[in-house]
């Protein structure tokens, strides 16, 4: 809902940057220390270097599964969820560029890829600037293009299947040509049929395509791509201690943030 997100949306920020901030630090820190117990942990490289990239590493949130995870739990529409789903997009652009700042200070980008303004840091903030603009741009003539099919052909199968035609579309531009999370791109889809006459009747049927075919097609890729090639026991052990170290700083970064911005205990 709209007003719900721009309502939730300075809150968002606040909760998205301290859920980068404390997991990148954590990150940090625990490599830092693990290096200095095992010493064969840093692999002849700069510790420095492979400490803040870890760190990058632990900021990163997946708002596909965040929004799944919501949807099956009966609180993606909520006050909560539209803070969680907000925070979770607004944490993955910052993710971007901070991982490029890194990749940045590490050197190691490529040089065979081309850049629009030589940097790659400058590219990422061309390309998220672009894509604000772009969606603010086509979001508006498709507003106005979706209400009056939504007046011409009201409560009509149609409306879903464009819908549907439109978060692809959205979701393919937002990747493809602006670097951006597909899913941030299907995310301004819903933005604008949120506010359709018809916007219930679309949820509707787009929920059944949803938890049919979508959820568990997205899940099972996900499984289907997971590769345990390489993994030793030493890699096991650090594998789980990077695991509990993510989890809590994630946990602790946007719970404080969520405290400052005067949520409750239990919500935050």
């Amino acid at each position: 809902n709209l007003r719900d997100l721009l309502k939730t949306g300075p809150v968002a920020f606040c909760i998205a940057l301290a859920g980068v901030l404390v997991p990148l630090g954590g990150g940090f820190l625990m490599y830092t220390i693990y290096c200095n117990i095992v010493p064969d942990a840093a692999m002849g490289g700069n510790v420095f270097n492979q400490a803040l990239f870890i760190g990058t590493i632990m900021t990163a949130t997946s708002v596909s599964i965040t929004v799944q995870a919501l949807r099956e739990l009966g609180h993606l529409k909520s006050r909560i969820g539209t803070t969680i789903v907000s925070a979770a997009i607004i944490d993955d652009v910052i993710g971007i560029i901070v991982l490029t700042v890194v990749i940045g200070i590490e050197g190691g980008k490529d040089e065979s890829a081309s850049t629009m303004t030589g940097s790659p840091i400058a590219d990422v903030f061309l390309k998220t600037g672009l894509f604000i603009v772009f969606a603010f741009g086509v979001g508006f003539l498709m507003y106005y293009l979706f209400k009056f099919l939504d007046k011409k052909f009201y409560h009509q199968r149609r409306i879903p299947i464009f819908g549907l035609v439109l978060c692809f579309l959205m979701a393919y531009c937002a990747e493809t040509f602006f670097g951006i999370a597909d899913i941030t791109g299907a995310y301004v889809a819903g933005i604008i049929l949120c506010n359709l006459r018809d916007a219930e009747y679309i949820a509707g049927k787009m929920d059944i395509s949803s938890y049919m075919l979508f959820g568990p097609v997205f899940f099972a890729s996900i499984g289907i791509k997971t590769s345990l090639d390489g993994m030793t026991g030493s890699m096991v052990g650090f594998t789980i201690i990077l695991l509990v170290i993510a989890l809590l700083t994630k946990v602790i970064g946007c719970g404080l943030g969520a405290k400052f911005c005067r949520y409750t205990n239990k919500e935050a």
